[in-house]
């Protein structure tokens, strides 16, 4: 009899408890020598760590465990009990490393060092839920001074430092907003307009990045349904999928992922419905929704609906073999077939020897005189240098880059022309 009152007591607690899971959350983003930052509810400046839940589930890290110090998993334990450490899905929360537990809940006993050291978040039976190393030693960069290092993408493996007041800057407590991204145009039902590299009339989705660095969204999320923010995921571990500055890149809408990384596992309704591109399936960087009543219309066969101006706000609709005229690939201010002919064509980008050690020449061909722009970028979008920024005569040129100051790894050589984007892989030994 006792023990069928205590599995009455338990199924009553159950049933009123709310339901947490002890599910994977991850470090996101931290700041180890903060002056002028961030201030705490104190007004102070003190070192943060921003905790992420990218689940679909509630978690309350309550009782869990913050460490700078792996070999101590336990050193300092988050009080349970409160609100504060309640995590709905997709939300941050930022432990501030200050060792003034005293301040309040969130106020953790470790404080982070600016040279580098370890950070370790376990759950409540010591298991490490995500951990790091920075620093010499370490595998992600020191960050210095006011400045944070993050992942490129909530919950993403590709760590990179945050410039304070750059572009990225540090994000405490929000998305680590790597520079926005824009669905500028579409195409839902497509018989004669514009044909994939197989030669296939597909539907397409037009992305611009009107930033000044490239971004790649390989890992992303696109959909065609905003309750189903999961619905694709956009492979990883692929140049293609990186937009470069100012750039488009097309996602081929056809159901056929098996034809390449940009060919989409959804398929747009020539009627109406919605596209939704995200980081992580749960936080939309943008989003539309067209058809009949809505204020973007569904494009009629062949025609595409567009941003008037790329990034702009007015959306329009770009008829077929009219003016204007859809531009897939391509800014929808391009209207002119000319100029349209030229871009597809103009310049011609490489680099040899490539590998190389040192320096290495980089040929590129225009078909008219024009303004070009040639900027080196690391693998997370850093601009590392910025070659030259003159205009070139129509023809074939050459110039030297001498990467002897950097370390081992893969580069992006951008080539920005009056009329045109070309991006080239260049790998230093």
């Amino acid at each position: 009899m006792k023990h069928n009152y205590l599995f009455l007591l338990l199924g009553i607690l159950l049933a009123v408890t709310p339901s947490f899971i002890n599910a994977q959350v991850v470090i996101n983003e931290f700041c180890a020598s903060n002056d002028t930052l961030w201030t705490d509810e104190n007004g102070e400046y003190e070192d943060y760590i921003e905790i992420y839940n990218p689940g679909p589930d509630t978690v309350d890290i309550g009782g869990w465990y913050i460490t700078d110090d792996l070999t101590a998993p336990a050193e300092y334990q988050i009080p349970s009990g409160n609100d504060s450490t309640i995590m709905y899905p997709g939300d941050f929360i930022i432990l501030v490393a200050d060792k003034q537990p005293e301040q309040g809940v969130l106020h953790v006993n470790i404080k982070l060092s600016g040279s580098g050291e370890a950070i370790g978040f376990t759950n409540d039976t010591l298991v490490y839920v995500d951990s790091l190393t920075y620093g010499e030693g370490g595998w992600i960069e020191s960050p210095g001074t006011d400045n944070s290092a993050g992942r490129t993408v909530d919950n993403g493996n590709e760590w990179m430092v945050f410039l304070f007041e750059g572009n990225p800057a540090p994000t405490p407590g929000t998305p680590n907003n790597l520079p926005e991204l824009i669905i500028n145009e579409f195409c839902a039902s497509n018989d004669t307009l514009w044909a994939d590299g197989f030669g296939e009339y597909e539907d397409y989705i037009e992305i611009y990045n009107p930033n000044d660095v490239p971004i790649n969204i390989g890992g992303w999320f696109i959909t065609d349904d905003l309750e189903e923010g999961t619905e694709y995921q956009i492979p990883e571990g692929n140049d293609s999928t990186i937009i470069l500055a100012k750039g488009f890149l097309l996602l081929v809408a056809d159901k056929q992922p098996e034809q390449g990384v940009l060919h989409v596992n959804i398929k747009l309704s020539g009627s109406g419905e919605a596209i939704g591109l995200s980081r992580d399936g749960y936080n939309y960087v943008d989003s539309l929704s067209y058809g009949e009543g809505l204020s973007i219309l569904a494009p009629e066969t062949d025609n595409s609906a567009g941003l008037s101006v790329d990034g702009g706000e007015e959306w329009v609709v770009f008829i077929y073999q009219g003016d204007p005229h859809p531009t897939p690939g391509y800014s929808n201010a391009d209207q002119s077939t000319a100029i349209f002919n030229s871009i597809q064509k103009n310049n011609s980008l490489k680099n040899y020897p490539n590998p190389f050690n040192g320096t290495t020449n980089i040929e590129f061909s225009l078909e008219r005189s024009e303004k070009v722009s040639i900027h080196i970028f690391s693998v997370t979008g850093e601009l590392i240098e910025t070659l030259v920024s003159k205009k070139y005569n129509k023809g074939t040129h050459h110039i030297a880059w001498n990467a002897s100051n950097l370390t081992s790894g893969i580069y992006f050589i951008n080539l920005t022309s009056d009329s045109n984007q070309t991006i080239y892989k260049a790998r230093v030994k």
